[in-house]
């Protein structure tokens, strides 16, 4: 909680202090549409990545200790410590896909 009151400071902070000059004209710039776009994306993406990771252990069993696989969403390309996680689950799971890409889909 103490995280999230100071990011809330400091972007206020900001804002009223450098901030000054932004208009709602601000809001229909190329930059900030751009901007907003990939965030959304990202946000996206963590929120599908964390469902997913939330849903690995069976409900009846949420103790267990058992690495799974996890699937979908970004799991496709394993971008968090990709090389390293990537050859980890390789050398864990013999399930493991063999068509899965570390960290640029379709090369690496």
């Amino acid at each position: 909680m103490f995280v999230t009151a100071m990011h809330g400071y400091l972007n206020a902070t900001w804002f009223t202090t450098y901030g000054t000059h932004l208009t709602r004209s601000w809001l229909t710039d190329p930059r900030f549409v751009v901007g907003l776009v990939i965030y959304l994306a990202g946000f996206s993406l963590t929120v599908s990545s964390e469902h997913i990771v939330r849903n690995l252990r069976p409900k009846n069993n949420a103790a267990s200790s058992e690495y799974t696989v996890p699937h979908g969403g970004g799991f496709r390309y394993l971008v968090p410590r990709a090389i390293a996680t990537h050859r980890w689950y390789r050398d864990k799971f013999v399930d493991y896909p063999a068509n899965r890409k570390a960290l640029i889909p379709g090369i690496l």
